[in-house]
């Protein structure tokens, strides 16, 4: 029997007065999550059978999380704070945030499961979403199509909203969270990333003639990646834009409900609190708009996508007696996201080829390695993969249009 397993029998038998549990008969344990899906922890369902004081036999399904084997992954942890971070979610925000509903009969429901146990700071155990038809989608590796983006949207406006109700009552300020981890540490984002948009750039180069100038800009650009990151990162005083931000809104941390015998989703939940910061709106929405979502479906519905998500961020902040002028409008949105020009760089051609292409990103590599090679980290394969090339080429063009008035990176410079 493993730590883990000593863990679970621990806590059942913590929980026993409240579900009534003499003993724990058998458990069985399957991997919850999608190949390729987590780089930061290991995700296992656990059904349980135990023994009730009736002398019925039930079985229990629990979602268990814990920290990865892997000394450059405890790295990465460590310098995160992810596991700590997600269990003080959990417990300080998400817990007040379900308080204010309920005191305020907000009865449209939560956006979360529930902690349910946790041992600091390696391991967290949550109810199973599954039981109540929740599911990841078929696959990581497609991108996320309108009726799914739109419902993200939604809900991302209420989770926004409700950080809001939070922080005007005093219930959740920016001390409360270290920056994003890409600002917090920025001797790992010149390490990593600009390694990651180096070896990229290099290899747009290789598609051909109309390329070359695309991957010189990518290229010169990553050197500096670091220092547009801590530029651009510094969190606004007094900022309509200021939110709660989850941190990892892609495919692999939300779980859907569909209608009944159809495709189309009608209710979802986020997952996976671990890289959750305080800063504007605009970093949550860069990172599922240019990460996991359709790219044709961002440029030709990003209007509509806008006003679904700030008309819940408007409904959920007046509920609660807050005013309409607390929330960003679409123009806000707008001019924030392209302000933070080097995070949608990183979320387009490091984040979207992780999360739709077949070739994995070796974290483990990247810490544990002084000397960064071109064998090192990324594979270059999931930058011409063609789930990722044929819906980002655009993207590319466009970024490296908006890297070229920069005036660092002008010629001569």
């Amino acid at each position: 029997m493993d730590s883990d397993d000593l863990f679970i029998d621990a806590f059942l038998e913590r929980d026993q007065a409240s579900r009534n549990i003499v003993k724990v008969i058998s458990k069985t344990s399957t991997s919850a999550s999608q190949e390729g899906g987590n780089y930061l922890s290991v995700v296992r369902r656990v059904a349980v059978t135990v023994l009730r004081q009736s002398g019925k036999k039930e079985r229990v399904s629990l979602i268990v999380k814990m920290k990865p084997a892997g000394e450059g992954r405890d790295a990465f942890l460590q310098e995160s704070g992810a596991f700590k971070k997600e269990i003080m979610v959990y417990l300080h925000v998400l817990n007040a945030m379900e308080s204010e509903m309920k005191e305020n009969d907000d009865y449209e429901g939560i956006l979360w499961c529930h902690m349910i146990g946790y041992n600091p700071y390696d391991c967290i155990v949550f109810e199973d979403l599954s039981v109540q038809g929740f599911r990841l989608t078929d696959s990581r590796l497609v991108f996320l199509d309108l009726d799914h983006s739109l419902i993200v949207m939604q809900s991302l406006g209420r989770f926004h909203g409700l950080s809001k109700v939070l922080m005007k009552k005093g219930l959740l300020q920016r001390n409360d969270f270290t920056p994003h981890f890409l600002i917090a540490n920025l001797q790992t984002t010149e390490r990593v990333m600009g390694h990651c948009l180096k070896l990229s750039g290099k290899h747009i180069k290789t598609w051909g003639n109309e390329w070359v100038g695309v991957g010189e800009t990518l290229m010169k650009y990553s050197s500096k990646i670091h220092d547009e990151m801590k530029r651009v990162g510094e969190v606004p005083e007094n900022s309509n834009l200021t939110v709660l931000n989850h941190g990892d809104v892609w495919q692999c941390n939300m779980l859907f409900k569909y209608a009944r015998f159809s495709r189309k989703p009608i209710d979802m939940r986020f997952i996976d609190f671990q890289l959750s910061h305080y800063n504007t709106a605009g970093w949550d929405l860069i990172y599922f708009m240019h990460g996991g979502m359709d790219p044709e479906v961002r440029r030709k519905h990003l209007d509509l996508l806008l006003q679904v998500y700030v008309h819940e961020v408007k409904k959920t902040v007046t509920f609660y007696g807050l005013h309409e002028g607390d929330v960003a409008s679409i123009e806000e949105l707008k001019a924030d996201m392209t302000r933070i020009l080097p995070f949608r760089l990183i979320s387009s051609f490091f984040f979207r080829p992780l999360f739709v292409s077949k070739y994995p990103f070796d974290l483990e590599a990247v810490m544990t390695n002084s000397e960064m090679s071109e064998a090192i980290g990324m594979d270059v394969r999931s930058i011409s993969d063609p789930n990722f090339r044929e819906k980002s080429e655009l993207d590319l063009k466009e970024l490296a249009d908006e890297m070229n008035e920069i005036a660092w990176l002008k010629p001569g410079n």
